[in-house]
């Protein structure tokens, strides 16, 4: 037995002999947060900390900045000894605003998405959702001057409304593209440029035949059709009132040997491809800008209904640090481009000198690459730029 026990020992000497060296991660941080909807004033906070609630103090101070004067000495040694950076940095307070019945799930997600990157930026903050109420949203917008950033949400269809606003406060709006606005605004944008994706995906067929397939009730995906049949003359086109219905009364042998646009959303881009194989009809290519780049779209269609499908991209470089602090809360930013132009947005107008997003302001536009993908049998495939020549920024109808 002897014979065990000693080299045993030795081992364990040997082991606590080697040098030891400090861990090069960095050591957790702690963050309260207050999930009650009530303030919390300068009594409520006293009586917090006379009751030994050490962490709801913590989470109450962090949106009440301006009890800091206060509480700032209990504030500091409570947050080092939690090691809970409160007030290393500025307290940086936003708003989303927006119509509840058009982008209350959107807001959510991006709440969560803007709060899990100011987390990874070790920034004290608060995000506020709040909705338009009627057409008061000139006044929503006079509460708000006291926040860093309000992010307002507006379809296309609301873009005119956009000339008469006034904010002192930095306003970006990450759902529309300031390209399609024929005014000026100090306003920042992070909308993708779908008509630059029209522009590169129309370049992959040259000059030949198009038809359009839309949604007439879309100010956006009318938009984009009378874009693209100014790009290329004698276009068909074919507007569908509703997103599902039998279109073997509509398609026609002309489609055949065609190029389609495909300005629709999801469902029904599924639905057309689905029923352009049943009946038998081969169009050229089909093309489609971001609206359909989704991967939902193989769950939704079969291998044949995509063959020769092309989508424009503007994700093309998302960042690592970002989808990983947002997939916690189930978002993809490889897919949901909103949702990512809202975090670059953050980034770059809050923390400039700290973005971990490529994209850019250039003339208050948040500036996408894009990038032209072919569905394959199971995935998206980057098509090569020499496919087809790249069209300079035609000027808007």
């Amino acid at each position: 037995m002897g014979r065990v026990i000693i080299p045993l020992l030795l081992l364990v000497s040997l082991l606590w002999s080697v040098e030891q060296r400090l861990s090069p991660l960095p050591l957790p941080k702690t963050y309260f947060i207050d999930l009650s909807v009530s303030p919390c004033d300068h009594r409520c906070l006293q009586d917090h900390l006379a009751r030994g609630e050490i962490f709801s103090f913590l989470a109450k101070i962090s949106r009440n900045r301006e009890a800091l004067a206060s509480f700032e000495k209990e504030a500091r040694a409570y947050g080092a000894l939690f090691r809970a950076p409160l007030f290393q940095y500025r307290y940086i307070r936003i708003v989303l605003l927006g119509e509840r019945k058009l982008f209350s799930s959107i807001m959510d997600r991006s709440a969560h998405a803007i709060g899990a990157t100011l987390i990874e930026h070790d920034r004290p903050f608060s995000v506020e959702t709040r909705y338009i109420r009627g057409s008061a949203l000139q006044e929503e917008i006079d509460q708000l001057q006291d926040r860093d950033l309000i992010i307002l949400f507006l379809p296309y269809g609301s873009a005119p409304l956009i000339r008469e606003l006034q904010s002192s406060t930095l306003l970006f709006i990450p759902t529309i593209n300031r390209r399609v606005l024929d005014f000026e605004t100090p306003f920042y944008f992070g909308g993708i440029d779908y008509l630059a994706q029209i522009d590169r995906l129309l370049s992959l067929g040259g000059e030949g035949p198009l038809a359009i397939f839309y949604m007439g009730r879309s100010p956006l995906s009318q938009l984009l059709t009378n874009y693209a049949t100014a790009r290329r003359r004698g276009a068909l086109l074919y507007n569908l009132k509703n997103r599902g219905k039998n279109l073997k009364s509509i398609l026609s042998p002309a489609l055949n040997g065609r190029d389609i646009l495909l300005n629709t959303p999801i469902v029904t881009t599924s639905l057309i491809l689905s029923q352009l194989t049943l009946y038998g009809y081969r169009p050229e290519r089909k093309l489609s800008t971001q609206i359909n780049f989704n991967p939902k779209l193989f769950d939704m269609t079969q291998s044949q209904d995509r063959r020769e499908l092309y989508i424009a991209n503007s994700i093309t470089s998302p960042s690592p640090t970002v989808g990983a602090a947002v997939e916690i809360y189930g978002i993809d930013i490889d897919y949901d481009w909103l949702i990512y132009g809202i975090v670059a947005g953050v980034e770059h107008l809050l923390l400039p000198e700290e973005a971990t997003t490529q994209e850019e302001f250039i003339d208050r536009q948040l500036q996408y690459d894009i990038q032209i993908l072919r569905c394959g049998e199971k995935g998206f495939t980057p098509v090569p730029e020499e496919s087809g020549p790249v069209p300079g920024q035609a000027d808007l109808l």
